[in-house]
């Protein structure tokens, strides 16, 4: 069974972007980040890591070499056997 973990990893910021917006856009997008309590820099860097993960998280379609293919089929083919937390997560009444 495989788990998401988020971690925060400082890491060294040396690197630039140049945009040329809209002063529209700009308006909206300094409105957002002062409503999130965020840098305007901050908010950008967020929300368009977001949108990045979620864009390569929902491809519907993965091309793998033959050995790709045999480890995804090994993993598919012995299921993780169930622990304590799964149990206690089924366990738990559905929400209403």
């Amino acid at each position: 069974m495989s788990y998401k973990v988020s971690t925060i990893v400082m890491m060294a910021k040396d690197e630039r972007i140049s945009l040329r917006i809209s002063a529209d856009d700009l308006g909206v997008l300094r409105a957002a980040a002062k409503e999130s309590e965020l840098s305007l820099t901050e908010f950008i860097i967020q929300t368009s890591r977001d949108r990045a993960q979620t864009i390569l998280c929902d491809r519907t379609e993965f091309v793998l070499d033959e050995a790709g293919w045999n480890q995804m089929m090994a993993i598919l083919e012995k299921p993780s056997e169930p622990n304590e937390a799964l149990r206690e997560l089924f366990a738990r009444p559905r929400p209403q």
